[in-house]
């Protein structure tokens, strides 16, 4: 029993160093890089040597530092500049004459050839009659009453028929508030013309038919086509 457990471990010794020695020359034969793991067998490699600090830098000492910035003041510093004199410039003064005072002018007499004697103020417009009363205080309402006389002006009046819109009855009305003359109606003023327009019951008629700028033309001397129609006759309405 103690020789088979010898044999067989002489068997398995055995085995073991053929299998090296086989290994061994296999790797050799072939090339093979395996690493191995018995360290008597591995070429020594360089140990890299520590890495060397850079020495500090060497700090100046009190009077260098003190010479150094003395010298950066005075490169920094202003260098005066040097002004050259200037020269006086004297300038010649003409004596100033004495003033002259001006001869007094005698003044104009007024020589009045003529005396005009004021003119004298229109006459107040007539009051409203009794009837149309509530229609005027409806158009104060509205507008301004326009300005009228008591009575024509040489006692001739124009034939206010002539402007287009102003029949008999209107300009009877008209008459009744002192309103005569193309130039009386040219002179309304847009109050003026709402005041009439209400007390005529012809709101925006005055307007639309422009009674302003047709009395504008007829004061002025001119006329119409509608004014020429009711000389010739031609308009019943505007006869007399």
């Amino acid at each position: 029993m103690v020789m088979l457990i010898v044999e067989t471990f002489l068997l398995m010794f055995l085995s073991a160093l053929l299998g090296t020695v086989l290994g061994s020359l296999m790797a050799e034969a072939f090339g093979g890089d395996e690493p191995t793991d018995r360290p008597w067998l591995r070429e020594p490699v360089a140990v890299p040597a520590p890495p060397v600090l850079p020495a500090p830098p060497t700090l100046l000492a009190d009077d260098e530092r003190a010479r150094l910035a003395a010298s950066l003041a005075a490169s920094t510093a202003p260098q005066p500049t040097e002004v050259a004199p200037v020269e006086p410039v004297i300038v010649p003064v003409e004596p100033v004459a004495a003033p002259v005072e001006p001869e007094p002018v005698p003044e104009p007499v007024a020589e009045l050839s003529a005396v005009v004697a004021p003119a004298e103020p229109p006459p107040e417009a007539p009051p409203v009659a009794a009837a149309d009363a509530a229609r005027a205080a409806e158009a104060d309402a509205h507008g301004a009453r326009p300005a009228g006389l008591v009575e024509p002006r040489r006692g001739a009046a124009d034939d206010l028929k002539r402007i287009k819109g102003i029949g008999r009855q209107n300009e009877a009305r008209l008459n009744g508030l002192g309103v005569w003359h193309f130039d009386q109606i040219a002179a309304w003023t847009p109050e003026n013309i709402r005041w009439a327009g209400s007390f005529l019951a012809f709101q925006g008629r005055i307007e639309r038919e422009d009674w302003v700028g047709q009395a504008k033309v007829l004061a002025a001397g001119g006329t119409t086509d509608f004014a020429a129609r009711v000389d010739a006759g031609e308009v019943p309405t505007s006869s007399t």
